[in-house]
């Protein structure tokens, strides 16, 4: 199978992925409309492998006003709010929306592109030397 061959591979799996766990997220936790009255709700994306890791993330949102709400797994964790949180936002040093962290480590996603990049990388650099030497 040909570099690009793999790549369009692991691409379309990796989508895969995220439509699978989007849909899970949708429908794991069931709220009934008085659930949602005055509260947000937001899932942050990271890699919190360890106690640690978990409890660096929940400091980091509680800043915000954020409180766990559930883990889903090692990299997705949602959190919610009082809606009234609003409006001490423009007070806060950062983005309260923010559903990204790097409390953790980098996310098994972002380990993925780095190793596809650095393995596209070497096979290039292998390809221009044989090119050099092929034509001495």
């Amino acid at each position: 199978m040909s570099a690009a061959a793999s790549g369009a591979a692991a691409a379309a799996a990796a989508t895969e992925r995220r439509r699978v766990l989007r849909r899970e997220e949708e429908t794991m936790t069931d709220y009934a409309p008085k659930d949602l009255d005055g509260w947000q709700f937001k899932i942050v994306r990271g890699s919190f492998k360890t106690v640690e890791h978990l409890q660096a993330l929940q400091a980091e949102q509680a800043q915000y006003g954020w409180t766990l709400l559930e883990v889903f797994d090692q990299e997705r964790v949602r959190f919610k709010r009082p809606a009234s949180e609003v409006t001490r936002d423009s007070e806060r040093f950062s983005n309260p929306y923010s559903t990204r962290s790097e409390t953790g480590g980098m996310s098994q996603e972002k380990v993925a592109v780095y190793t596809v990049l650095v393995i596209v990388g070497i096979m290039v650099a292998t390809f221009c030397v044989m090119m050099a030497l092929i034509r001495r």
